[in-house]
């Protein structure tokens, strides 16, 4: 059975899927020519009047030419302006071509770009608008914490056309909305990890059971009654010379206190994301984050990167402070003072080994900080919410199915449902067998039994 899985896997893998060159060749109309992705760079560099959105090697490789390297997201929103696109066909390079969420609302900077495609305005005049904007930044405010995405998507389809000043001035308005990230699709990030988690720790739940029950625990427990099932009794049980009877092996009691760990611990962790999700056999493939395939679709992520996932809404708060901060002390002369309630936030926010002496001290470090927080708030991006929606679906569904036989194309449409509202909640393309991570993960339901995200890396390890 597992055989037949790895050779469908990777048959099916074998082909050619979506890709932002692919994606480029067609829209520059050449996927048809002899040299399609040299064709379509030409059209593009004619289309745009030869704008320079990267170096030309960089922008080379988007087409596929010579090695291929996708375009990061502030590229291809600048790609939108020099192609004088649509609002519709902007949405879809973000969505389809680079297989990413479209226009963020809830990020003033993306919302301003948006406002410029459909007013025609050119990227740089967007850059003006923001700093205009960011002006708002000097005075206090807390962001929302609710889902505001269908909100801000009402309001603007009312407020798209507004002249310049008037549409800033309505954001200034309702500056709380733009928090940086959407609400909406952290929750879906956090509603399946607890779902994650919960399969998880039933399933550890069942096997301590089984293993205690073996070793004779629950034997020995119900002669003592002044003990009860705790952590501390179990690793009791198992530092006892003698348990009647019962030999425990060091590998017993390894397993045993693993599971126990797991089982017992108070604060669900990353590290039990990637031991549900991300990894493979023990000791193998290394730990390490590592891209899979053709289009760098199917991948293991760092625990690092999952933590950063998690505390987006910290790392869009803290941010904003840095801005804040930053056009503050720029009206203050450099050798004053720092102010105390700059130093008092900064030790918040940052841990500082001494308290800034001077203003310009300050900004030096913020001026810094500014270009880290915007590596550290990255986008939930599709490849990160479908191989954890694979692992719900599938324990939900086993959860809705259990007096009933497996049934695989059943098992498939539940999750292509299951996928689909979240996909599209989330402003994402929704599932289709162009893309090489959806096509693995529909592999994963075989006639005989389903597969995990786990598995797929595993054979993919091997190629």
């Amino acid at each position: 059975m597992r055989n037949t899985f790895e050779k469908r896997l990777k048959e099916r893998l074998s082909k050619e899927f979506q890709r932002f060159d692919k994606f480029i060749q067609i829209q520059m109309g050449t996927a048809e020519k002899t040299d399609c992705a040299r064709e379509a760079f030409l059209e593009f560099r004619r289309r745009t009047h030869r704008a320079d959105i990267a170096s030309l090697p960089t922008m080379r490789r988007w087409f596929g030419i010579g090695t291929f390297h996708k375009p990061t997201r502030e590229h291809v929103i600048h790609m939108c302006f020099a192609l004088d696109l649509s609002e519709e066909q902007a949405q879809e390079y973000l969505k389809k071509g680079l297989s990413e969420p479209g226009f963020q609302v809830n990020n003033y900077q993306e919302l301003i770009f948006l406002y410029g495609i459909v007013n025609h305005y050119t990227y740089e005049e967007c850059f003006s608008m923001m700093r205009q904007f960011e002006q708002n930044f000097d005075r206090e405010f807390t962001y929302s914490n609710h889902a505001a995405t269908q909100q801000i998507n009402q309001k603007f389809e009312q407020v798209k056309l507004y002249p310049r000043d008037e549409f800033l001035l309505w954001m200034a308005d309702h500056a709380d909305w733009f928090k940086g990230y959407s609400r909406t699709t952290l929750d879906y990030l956090i509603q399946y990890r607890k779902i994650i988690l919960t399969a998880a720790r039933k399933e550890q739940e069942e096997r301590l059971y089984c293993m205690l029950e073996e070793i004779g625990f629950y034997q020995w427990l119900a002669k003592h009654p002044a003990q009860s099932e705790s952590r501390e009794s179990i690793r009791y049980y198992l530092r006892r010379k003698n348990t009647k009877g019962y030999h425990i092996s060091e590998h017993m009691k390894e397993n045993v206190l693993e599971l126990v760990q797991v089982v017992y611990q108070e604060k669900d962790t990353n590290i039990s994301i990637i031991r549900e999700i991300y990894e493979v056999a023990k000791n193998k493939q290394g730990g390490q984050p590592r891209q899979y395939g053709k289009t760098g679709q199917i991948r293991r992520v760092s625990n690092k990167y999952l933590s950063d996932l998690f505390s987006i809404p910290f790392q869009r708060e803290r941010a904003g402070w840095v801005l804040s901060a930053v056009r503050n002390l720029e009206r203050i002369p450099a050798e004053m003072a720092c102010p105390p309630e700059i130093n008092e936030k900064a030790e918040q926010y940052f841990h500082l080994m001494r308290p800034f002496s001077t203003v310009g001290e300050a900004l030096e470090r913020l001026y810094h900080e500014k270009k880290e927080q915007k590596r550290r708030c990255i986008v939930i991006q599709r490849s990160d919410l479908l191989p954890l929606i694979l692992h719900a679906a599938q324990f939900c569904y086993r959860m809705e199915t259990t007096d009933k036989r497996y049934d695989a194309k059943e098992a498939k449409t539940y999750f292509e449902q299951f996928a689909n509202a979240a996909l599209t909640a989330c402003n994402m393309a929704p599932i289709d067998r162009t893309y090489e991570l959806d096509t693995a993960l529909l592999t994963c339901f075989q006639p005989e039994e389903m597969y995990g995200y786990p598995d797929v890396l595993e054979v993919l390890g091997k190629v």
